[in-house]
This record gives structure tokens, sequence and C-alpha cells, in this order.
């Protein structure tokens, strides 16, 4: 991204996000709520946002030794459903989805033979919306425990799905899953195949409303 822009980083606690041609959030957690107000002003004043929610961060794990980093706050997820939520959007919680059909071939150690992992997805043809500039031009979009996101009618805002999965794709729950070393056999087992393709990833376009309703200052009332 530094080859082709100027990145700005943002304060965790930033109160006002001003000058910037586009905002981009990776792995929202645990944000104050005077940052997500300040978000949402900022899409509210149609500031561009490109958001990446993740329902099990595995990188979470690398920032500390022994123990996952987010294990002793419920899990690895990103939590940005507040602000989703408002516009029409949430990524299912607690659940990853799993594809047979857009499993990639893996070999997870030195010497282990290939295997395919149903939890990685290798996105192309079909699953790649072809009518949108964001995905036209991508050939292959890889995804490790893609989040599922769930879109629902709101007033003044359009959705179009930019990436999505087979009709064989279902949801399997993160809790009692081993998504750090995953076993692609027993992962498999446990998968029950679905009736309809996933949204793994959308665009939302139109007038949003805020997600702070008579509350001007971003502070729980």
């Amino acid at each position: 991204l530094k080859q082709d822009y100027h990145l700005v980083p943002l304060r965790a606690d930033v109160d006002k996000i001003e000058d910037v041609d586009a905002l981009l959030i990776v792995h929202p957690e645990n944000f104050h709520e005077r940052t997500l107000f300040a978000i949402d002003q900022y899409v509210m004043k149609s500031g561009k946002l490109i958001v990446f929610v993740d329902p099990y961060f595995t990188a979470d794990a690398m920032f500390e030794e022994g123990a996952p980093r987010a294990a002793s706050r419920g899990g690895q997820a990103s939590d940005f459903n507040r602000l989703l939520g408002a516009w029409g959007l949430e990524m299912a919680p607690g659940v990853v989805v799993a594809d047979p059909n857009l499993g990639s071939m893996v070999q997870l150690s030195e010497g282990d033979r290939n295997r395919k992992l149903i939890t990685m997805l290798s996105l192309s043809g079909a699953a790649l919306n072809r009518n949108e500039p964001i995905t036209a031009k991508l050939d292959d979009v890889k995804m490790l425990n893609a989040g599922h996101l769930k879109v629902r009618e709101v007033r003044n805002v359009r959705a179009r799905t930019l990436m999505l999965t087979t009709e064989s794709a279902n949801v399997l729950k993160t809790a009692g899953l081993d998504l750090q070393q995953p076993d692609p056999e027993a992962i498999a087992q446990k998968f029950k195949s679905g009736r309809e393709p996933l949204i793994l990833a959308t665009k939302l376009t139109g007038r949003f409303d805020t997600a702070f309703p008579g509350n001007a200052g971003g502070e729980n009332t």
C-alpha cells in the first residue's frame, strides 16, 4: 500500500477523522466509544470506509507467547457490528465459513501430504463479482477462516455482493475447533453441507444513518 498511497496512521482513541481520502480498518477490536463515533461521523459525511472483519484472527496468537492474546477476551474475533448493524450488515458471531467446493489443498507441516482444508477458501470465477470495479480484475482470492456476512434491508442503503461461496457452503462454530493448528479431516467431519451461497464481502453505498441516534458526543447515555 505504501508504494501507491500515502498512509496516515490514526490513534486508537481518535475522536475526529479529517483530511483523509479513505479510511482502512483491519480487524477492529475494543474500540473506544468515541472512536466508533468518529468513524460513524466520517461515514455520515460521505467518507469512504474499507473494513476487514475477522471471526477468528489467527495472527493474534503471535502477540503473546504461550497463549493467544485474544483468548482471555472471549475469542479472536473482530468487533465492529455496532456500526455495521446500523448500516444493514453484520458478521455472524462465533462461526467461520467452510465450503468443500472452494477448499484449498494445503501442506500444514514439512513432509505432510497435501490435504483439502475447507476453511481455506480459494475464490475465483463466479465467486467474484465481475461487474464491480473492486473485484472485476481479481483472478484468485484466498480467505482463511472467513466470516459470514448477513445483509438486511436498510432505507437508503444499497448492498452489492462482492464475494460469495457456492451453495454447498455452511458455517462452523469456532468453539471447539482448533483453527491455530487445523486438522482438515476433523474439520470436514464436523461440516454439514448448506443450501445457499454465503456472502463473504459486500459493498454498501447510499445515505447512512448514524449508529448513535440522539448521542452527539458518542458516549453512552
